[in-house]
């Protein structure tokens, strides 16, 4: 069967073959007494048995005759709070708590969120920014889901975000693991990911999956990093969720193909697949999406040398993802950002900062600026010192300065675009 060739925002994608057509003999009792009470049930019924997350994303676009499809996927492949139910009592409460304190799923169970095989998930992963939040958060897991802290020992390695185990002993064999991070827990998911299968996450009201053409169409995993015990622990958690070394596409392939993945990005950019979650009941955070959705990064792919225990082979196209935090007065919020579109930033945020300043009568600046502000490339203020009420922050600006940047000749010409 050809894949038929449907438009989205991304451009034009190409849908995934039907498979795994043996899911149609496990229907659940349920689902066949809806196919029985009404024929478009039983239509959206085997249509997403067949198609993956990215397919049905794309099929209710393309016909008002589909749209029914949205409504029956809140109901079931995006019904987050079923999935979650495996985890917490409240999945509402859990969410706003995600929104309040912006923690971030990550890891397995956001990579499952995405699939058409919804694999049992033994781990919740959390990341969240260490300190007040880290703290408040973890309370509240205890306090109100009955979680307590494991006897699992953390790694000794600095360079490792602290990771706390918690397990209820009403739910054998779960675990919620609170990544505990420095800076913004979106600057560890892009940063620490081995594979593009890992770049998945999910917030309190959104879901996003970075690189869909590659995970959910092709079921292909491009490595991220070198292979090491790190790399081999993620690949063996991954592998119970159908994803196996036939899946990899290994770093000594032609430039073309590492190519493909290549290019700056950000989080919620149209190469992105991103899906509106049911919040109906759940509290609204007061941190805007813009903020996730503007974490930049690049993928960038280089010639390496690949060692292979006892013989190098050179000349390897390497891929990985180049991110750094993006921090400054001018910005209540931190961002992720690729150098080019930071050195760029840098220089907005720079001037923003210093007229703020400025806007201080000197007694209520730092000590160091009382007397003048020189317009230095790298502003800094003291830990110490706290924004006042009337500090006009940056932040809703980034999205127009990002749409500035990326219009630029040199930054457009190297987009990533799907193919």
């Amino acid at each position: 069967m050809s894949a038929p060739q449907i438009a989205t925002s991304a451009g034009e994608i190409c849908l995934a073959p039907l498979r795994r057509h043996a899911i149609l003999a496990g229907e659940s009792d349920l689902d066949r007494s809806r196919c029985r009470s009404s024929p478009k049930s039983a239509i959206l019924t085997i249509i997403s048995l067949h198609l993956g997350i990215a397919g049905l994303q794309a099929l209710y676009q393309v016909s008002k005759a589909f749209y029914g499809l949205k409504e029956h996927l809140q109901k079931s492949h995006f019904n987050i709070n079923k999935r979650l139910s495996d985890f917490v009592v409240c999945p509402d409460m859990f969410r706003s708590q995600l929104g309040k304190y912006n923690a971030l799923i990550s890891g397995g169970f956001a990579l499952n969120f995405f699939g058409l095989d919804h694999w049992k998930v033994p781990n919740l992963d959390i990341f969240i920014e260490a300190g007040t939040h880290a703290v408040d958060f973890t309370n509240y897991i205890q306090k109100d889901e009955g979680y307590d802290t494991s006897t699992e020992g953390n790694s000794n390695d600095e360079t490792v975000p602290e990771r706390l185990i918690l397990v209820n002993s009403t739910r054998p064999g779960i675990k919620l693991r609170v990544i505990c991070t420095n800076g913004p827990p979106i600057y560890t998911i892009l940063s620490s990911a081995y594979t593009t299968a890992c770049v998945n996450l999910i917030t309190w009201n959104k879901a996003y999956s970075v690189f869909p053409r590659q995970t959910l169409i092709h079921h292909k995993s491009y490595p991220l990093k070198p292979m090491d015990d790190g790399f081999g622990s993620a690949l063996r958690e991954y592998s119970k969720q159908g994803w196996t070394t036939r899946d990899m596409v290994w770093p000594e392939l032609p430039e073309n193909q590492v190519r493909i993945i290549g290019g700056k990005r950000r989080v919620g950019d149209s190469s992105s697949l991103v899906i509106s979650l049911d919040t109906s009941s759940v509290q609204s955070a007061l941190t805007p999406d813009y903020v996730i959705e503007h974490a930049q990064f690049e993928v960038f792919a280089e010639q390496s040398n690949i060692s292979l225990r006892f013989n190098r082979v050179p000349q390897s196209q390497d891929s990985h993802i180049r991110v750094h935090q993006l921090k400054s007065p001018a910005l209540r919020y931190g961002y992720t950002a690729s150098e080019p579109w930071r050195a760029y930033v840098a220089k907005k945020l720079q001037r923003w900062a210093w007229i703020e300043l400025y806007k201080l009568k000197p007694a209520e600046r730092p000590e160091q600026f009382a007397h003048g502000i020189p317009d230095l490339p790298h502003l800094s203020l003291p830990e110490e010192f706290r924004m006042p009420e009337s500090w006009d922050y940056a932040d809703d600006r980034l999205p127009l300065w990002y749409l500035e940047w990326e219009q630029m000749p040199e930054n457009n010409e190297s987009r990533f675009i799907l193919r």
